[in-house]
């Protein structure tokens, strides 16, 4: 029974392991897009007539505004993850 139960509690830590791995690569990820995103200013004299990037930083602009609620609830999600990691 013993083995079991060890067997079960490192199915679940490498499970936990996995998620927090994804996450955090998919905000560094997003992170990354988002500041290759608005490296170029649209409203420089050289980019004025630039609709193409205009659009781009303005879809990042958006993709950013979608995504920042849920950054609070993801972080507070691995936080407790984390946590139940150190404890096994």
């Amino acid at each position: 029974m013993d083995n079991k139960v060890k067997s079960w509690i490192r199915v679940y830590t490498d499970f936990l392991k996995d998620q927090v791995k994804i996450v955090l690569k998919n905000l560094t990820d997003f992170i990354n897009k988002t500041n290759d995103g608005i490296k170029e200013n649209p409203s420089h004299e050289h980019n004025i007539n630039n609709k193409e990037l205009l659009m781009s930083v303005m879809k990042i602009i958006s993709d950013n505004k979608d995504v920042e609620p849920t950054i609070e609830s993801v972080v507070k999600r691995m936080k407790e993850m984390v946590l139940i990691l150190k404890k096994n």
